[in-house]
């Protein structure tokens, strides 16, 4: 009886172990599975951040140039303001190249520190800086909470991630102990348990999973916005690709709005879920809102009450039927910070609960919202530059006084219409006129009377001529007229009524003068097959138009006289 009773228990000790063995060896086998997942994703992740860096900071011509020129003061403070838009990157500096690599940036492991170099290019990523590069230490361990891998714990010893570095789970597999208490209640309950365990698992592994994938999916989608947005020219076109990207981006958002700054007012710009013409209708009194907006990403609970303190009746009326204001339970507020400067915000809603958005919801939120400062900072740049280039462009083809067209100009367009009437076989008559005493006008009553008395002869200029004519100031008190398609007998009344109203009165001041003008004519084809021949030829007949005290002389009728 007692060796059977011994048997037994040796049977039951040999299950218990056995058991145990298999449970422990699964158990090792999930986390095995779900560490090799994180690894995978976490590259991905870590390359789409580098990624994101490198197209938002490190591919513009004014970094590009300022490089190149060795302009401290600008490069210091530009990576200071990269530095602070993403608090992640313990330093950030520019050193000299030691080796070259490919790609858009290199990464290197060392102790607890990714150390990485990124290539500086110009906008069009075809140049790119040869001898420096930028270099950022990031602490690993910051990077990997930040992807929200919160069960990661950087190790010297463990399992080895991308790059080279350690990590080991802080959740250890089940111990010994637990399982002797499921053997001691019941040897048979150990299937029931293990199967209980194993699905727990599976949970933490799909939940953290689903983590890693949100901002996956979330970092890809704010490339893929900037490189759409880096597209534009204007910054108004940008706003609804901002706010359409924010409520897929974050977790929680069913739809939203976006306000920016205009004097002491927030206007709508943008809207997700709403009908932002009826929202435009609104306008936020900056004055009068209770809290002072700021750089954060903050949750607001109660935001109809908000609104009621500051809007009219009329006004919540319309946030009421156009914005669904009354079922809005939840708000994230994401701020749109450029330059360092609060422009606006977004609120991106939630109809469901209170607490929809939670914290992977705000650091998405946070980050996003530092991409589209550094975004927005760029168009605005851009735009700016733009316009001083076409600011420029216009003055290299204009007279800064009367604001005419000018000699370059002139000649640009006079040999394309020549090129033109070439082919058709048309004529184009060139116009050489000068102010009659002016010059004595202008020592009289001085310079600046004469400036606008040439202003006013400007717009009469323009006003007589056709809208396929040009009418350029050649200098001083001489104007060139163009006009393409017109005959000589056309050309003959064209400047009879130009001179009558050239010399309609003219009120500048409590002065009235009456302006007259000489006039030289060129045709071509002809009196000359060039522009160049065609305006000596037209100053030549206005000279002896001027000697003979005519309005007007032909150059053909000086080549008859000789």
């Amino acid at each position: 009886m007692g060796l059977t009773r011994t048997v037994k228990l040796g049977v039951i000790i040999f299950a218990f172990l056995a058991a145990l063995v298999v449970a422990l060896t699964a158990n090792i086998e999930v986390f095995d599975d779900h560490l090799q997942s994180m690894s995978i994703v976490f590259e991905q992740n870590f390359n789409l951040f580098l990624t994101l860096l490198s197209v938002g900071y490190f591919q513009r011509t004014t970094l590009y140039e300022a490089m190149l020129r060795s302009e401290e003061v600008f490069l210091e403070e530009y990576l200071a303001n990269l530095k602070n838009d993403f608090p992640l990157i313990k330093e950030i500096d520019i050193v000299p190249q030691e080796a070259s690599f490919e790609g858009l940036f290199s990464v290197q492991v060392v102790e607890d520190y990714f150390l990485t170099r990124f290539k500086i290019f110009d906008d069009l990523v075809e140049n790119f800086v040869p001898d420096r590069v930028v270099f950022a230490k990031i602490p690993i361990k910051n990077l990997v909470q930040h992807f929200g891998l919160y069960d990661l714990e950087v190790k010297r010893h463990g399992f080895e991630f991308p790059y080279g570095f350690k990590v080991a789970l802080k959740r250890k597999p089940l111990g010994i102990a637990e399982f002797l208490i499921a053997g001691i209640i019941a040897l048979l309950s150990y299937l029931f348990v293990l199967s209980i365990d194993q699905l727990r698992q599976k949970r933490i592994v799909q939940k953290d999973l689903f983590r890693i994938l949100k901002y996956s999916l979330a970092l890809e989608a704010m490339i893929e916005l900037m490189q759409r947005l880096l597209m534009f020219e204007s910054v108004e076109l940008t706003y609804q690709d901002i706010l359409t990207a924010a409520v897929r981006i974050v977790p929680g958002a069913h739809a939203g709005s976006l306000t920016i700054k205009e004097g002491d007012f927030l206007v709508f710009k943008a809207a997700v879920g709403y009908d932002l013409k009826q929202l435009q209708r609104v306008r936020f009194d900056l004055k009068k809102v209770p809290v002072p907006l700021d750089a954060n990403v903050s949750i607001i609970a109660e935001l109809a009450d908000i609104d009621a303190r500051i809007l009219s009746e009329e006004e919540l009326k319309v946030l009421k039927e156009h914005g669904r204001l009354d079922e809005i339970k939840a708000v994230l507020r994401v701020p749109i910070v450029v330059n360092r400067e609060l422009k606006g915000h977004m609120n991106l809603d939630n109809f469901e609960r209170q607490d929809a958005f939670d914290d992977d919801s705000v650091r998405l939120a946070q980050l996003f919202s530092n991409i589209v400062g550094v975004l927005l900072d760029r168009l605005i740049l851009e735009a700016r530059l733009f316009e001083e280039r076409q600011k420029f462009e216009y003055l290299s083809y204009h007279d800064s006084l009367t604001d005419l067209p000018n000699r370059r100009y002139f000649y640009e367009t006079g040999g394309k219409l020549l090129a033109l009437a070439e082919r058709e076989k048309k004529n184009v008559c060139v116009f050489f006129i000068d102010l009659a005493k002016f010059k004595q006008l202008n020592d009289t009553y001085g310079h600046s009377l004469g400036d606008e008395v040439l202003k006013s002869a400007a717009n009469r200029f323009r006003e007589a001529v056709r809208k396929t004519d040009v009418v350029a100031r050649f200098g001083g008190d001489e104007f060139l007229i163009l006009a393409y398609d017109m005959n000589q007998d056309a050309a003959v009344e064209f400047v009879e009524r130009l001179v009558d109203h050239l010399r309609q009165p003219m009120l500048i001041g409590s002065n009235t003068f009456s302006i007259y003008a000489n006039v030289g004519l060129a045709i071509y084809p002809t009196d000359a097959e060039t522009l160049e021949d065609l305006i000596k030829k037209a100053d030549v007949a206005l000279y002896a138009a001027k000697r003979n005290n005519l309005t007007l002389m032909m150059a053909q009728e000086i080549d008859k006289n000789g």
